[in-house]
């Protein structure tokens, strides 16, 4: 379980609180495609950070949620694959991609999603033990070091970084903003707008899709920390 969630917003011109990043990582160059990129808004992001309760080889320490979406709406799944492949260049290698694909004949989506791993820093960690007994000899029999002996321990931290696509702003913003407030607990759980974080329902769709044919779709960037 996450120990502690700090959710930062980020949109064309506004800059995301907390980013220390040089431009050697991944993270950096996927911020910098995305922004660069003429047919995406990026509507926000949502940063986890987890407890280290022992060094491994690969320690997950922070897990950043990208929410991105078309400049234009886009409701059909083959669109939103297509919109996925021309996100970013080689350079940026995303060795885990989910498609977007249809369901319900063809009338709801399962959201698709690109994502990576990658490493931040290496972590090494001694402790000092002193033994003093009177008793060596016992001390030694139970497998222990009179003394001081020390141990090292080793391992990586890494970075998930999450690009998940929706087919319009207003779908995004409004997950996004869902997220938000439930990480700093200003809302409780809703089952219908946490489904909705990766799959949309065919009723929800037909209603999205009207919405933008009339042009009655507010569009707002979420933002906020905790």
């Amino acid at each position: 379980m996450p120990s502690s969630t700090k959710v930062v917003s980020a949109s064309r011109g506004v800059e995301t609180e907390g980013r220390s990043e040089g431009p050697q990582t991944k993270l950096a160059a996927v911020r910098e495609q995305l922004q660069a990129n003429p047919n995406v808004v990026v509507i926000g992001e949502l940063s986890t950070y987890y407890e280290l309760h022992g060094l491994t080889d690969r320690a997950g320490l922070e897990s950043v949620d990208i929410i991105v979406a078309p400049v234009k709406p886009l409701f059909e799944a083959a669109q939103l694959n297509a919109f996925m492949s021309g996100l970013f260049t080689d350079d940026v290698q995303w060795p885990g991609t989910g498609e977007t694909r249809a369901y319900d004949d063809g009338k709801g989506l399962r959201l698709g999603h690109i994502t990576l791993e990658e490493q931040i820093a290496s972590i090494r960690r001694t402790t000092s033990t002193v033994i003093e007994s009177k008793d060596s000899e016992t001390i030694q029999r139970a497998g222990l070091v009179v003394g001081e002996s020390r141990v090292e321990e080793q391992g990586t931290l890494m970075r998930g970084i999450h690009v998940r696509v929706y087919p319009d702003q207003s779908t995004a913003t409004d997950v996004g903003q869902y997220e938000l407030d439930l990480a700093n607990g200003r809302v409780k759980r809703d089952s219908k707008l946490a489904e909705r974080g990766y799959h949309l329902e065919k009723s929800y769709l037909r209603r999205i899709r009207g919405q933008h044919s009339s042009n009655r779709v507010v569009r707002r960037i979420f933002r906020g920390s905790r």
